[in-house]
């Protein structure tokens, strides 16, 4: 689970996000400790960035829905099942799980 704070111009679209929480198990997932994490943007961690998070994020924000989708292929070849959902204005909760091995095996 990660916790994220989306980063507006104005009232557009977020063009990024800090880290504000995460629990061990995406510290894991994205081979990073919590201190590497909180805090920092995830554009100046991360240099494959896959815009379609930014854009669930945006939408979650926008519409006050959350999202549950699985199966999302990502730039990193995996298959996550993801739930978010805003926790209050521009802050994010995300919970990941990994589904690449089952999803291969199919």
């Amino acid at each position: 689970m990660k916790i994220i704070e989306l980063i507006k111009k104005d009232n557009e679209d977020a063009e990024d996000y800090y880290y504000r929480d995460v629990n061990s198990s995406f510290m894991k997932l994205v081979g990073k400790t919590k201190s590497q994490l909180i805090g920092k943007r995830f554009k100046e961690l991360f240099s494959s960035v896959d815009t379609y998070w930014l854009e669930i994020y945006n939408e979650i924000a926008n519409n006050g829905t959350s999202i549950n989708y699985k199966n999302k292929k990502t730039n990193n070849g995996k298959y996550y099942e993801i739930f978010a959902w805003e926790i209050e204005k521009n802050l994010i909760a995300v919970i990941f799980a990994d589904n690449t091995e089952r999803k291969t095996k199919n």
